[in-house]
């Protein structure tokens, strides 16, 4: 009897010791987040006067045209501070995937540091998507928040997950990294 109860007390320390030794992890949005996509946005409206509907998305998130977007100003520095404390960098958006070779050129070409990519499969929804790569990535890692610029798609989906979310504002990234 005492050793099944040494036994179990071995595994919960296990079990305790895998969770404290999960590497820490940040996930980033990167539309109107760490990408500004004003440009992008412009060139779907100059072919689609009407915003909204099929034709106008496609060429909105179309990967093709992901180089018109600029970096937003002070979110580089900041990914990179984390990166640099080995800090875990995943990038989790909405963009579709069969894209994240695009974003990683874009991410690569504008000082952004390496980091796992998740792109939204088609015809799943931005928030159930991100919700269910949170709970995955919780399991791995000690996720310390997701950062994004949507209410729904990244705060909401982060906190169904059960991760702290930091809400910034569309194209106005003003956070000071805190490493500690």
């Amino acid at each position: 009897m005492f050793s099944l109860f040494i036994k179990k007390m071995q595994r919960q320390t296990t079990r305790k010791k895998e969770k404290l030794e999960k590497r820490k992890a940040i996930s980033f949005d990167v539309d109107s987040t760490l990408a500004d996509t004003t440009k992008r946005w412009s060139r779907a409206r100059d072919q689609v006067p009407s915003e909204g509907g099929p034709r106008f998305w496609n060429i909105f998130m179309s990967g093709d045209n992901y180089y018109l977007d600029q970096p937003i100003p002070l979110s580089r520095d900041f990914v990179q501070a984390y990166a640099d404390a080995d800090v875990a960098i995943i990038y989790l958006s909405g963009r579709r995937a069969g894209t994240e070779e695009q974003t990683r050129q874009w991410l690569r070409q504008h000082g952004y540091p390496e980091g796992s990519i998740y792109h939204r499969p088609p015809a799943v929804l931005t928030k159930p998507f991100k919700t269910r790569v949170l709970r995955q990535l919780k399991k791995e890692y000690d996720v310390l928040y997701h950062i994004g610029d949507s209410i729904v798609d990244d705060i909401e989906a982060a906190k169904a997950a059960g991760v702290p979310a930091i809400h910034v504002p569309p194209g106005q990234f003003n956070l000071v990294p805190s490493t500690e």
